[in-house]
């Protein structure tokens, strides 16, 4: 299951960066999972995916990679665990697509190439 798989992927990571483990490496590993997940909600790609996964991605620009990991974990989130309504839903954040988040982490993966 991807959302186990993530998780142990991301317990992995938090002790890289623990180890202060190298900045690319650390970026691409959670790039390469935020990947994961875009395409594993790419058919049901709702309001909380788009959320949690655009914050993770943000995350990661600034190099706040545990930030970005919990927003990564929340995204994956079964349904009976999360809050659909807790905030007011936002425009620009509705009208963002499968595409879009996923040039956005690809443009994190080429400022390190």
């Amino acid at each position: 299951m991807l959302r186990i798989r993530i998780s142990e992927e991301i317990d992995v990571i938090i002790q890289q960066i623990e180890e202060n483990g190298k900045t690319e490496y650390i970026r691409n590993r959670i790039a390469d999972l935020i990947i994961d997940s875009l395409n594993s909600v790419k058919d049901s790609f709702g309001y909380w995916e788009k959320l949690n996964l655009a914050n993770a991605i943000s995350n990661l620009k600034i190099n706040w990679f545990r930030a970005s990991l919990v927003n990564l974990e929340v995204a994956l989130a079964p349904a009976y665990l999360r809050n659909e309504n807790f905030t007011q839903r936002n425009k620009e954040l509705d009208s963002y697509t499968y595409e879009k988040l996923m040039e956005a982490v690809q443009q994190c993966i080429r400022r390190i190439e």
